[in-house]
């Protein structure tokens, strides 16, 4: 239980907590989309602004097409972005997983 608990204090004291934030709502919609039973996607504030489309344009369907259907193709038609967003991604979460469960260090 502590381990947990230590665990969620360190994503909670993470400076890339927004982005997790942001994720966990973009995965909990895409499962439920892709399911048929709910899309609340968020508004796309560049297009907003600036009358076209973002560079992120695809970037779920992209990340969805690459992470679970394993469809490379698709994915690079989606948005070829996702190639270098992803692992970046991947990384920051790898790293704060080693800093969380890393042991505190000795006085």
């Amino acid at each position: 239980m502590k381990v947990a608990r230590d665990a969620f204090v360190g994503v909670w004291n993470s400076p890339n907590l927004p982005l997790y934030l942001f994720l966990g709502y973009q995965a909990v919609n895409a499962v439920l989309d892709r399911m048929g039973l709910w899309s609340a996607t968020l508004p796309c504030l560049w297009k907003f602004v600036v009358n076209q489309r973002c560079p992120g344009f695809g970037l779920t369907r992209a990340s969805l097409a690459l992470l679970l259907d394993f469809d490379l193709a698709a994915a690079w038609a989606y948005n070829p972005l996702v190639f270098v967003v992803v692992p970046v991604i991947i990384g920051t979460g790898i790293g704060d997983v080693r800093r969380i469960l890393a042991p505190p260090p000795l006085p």
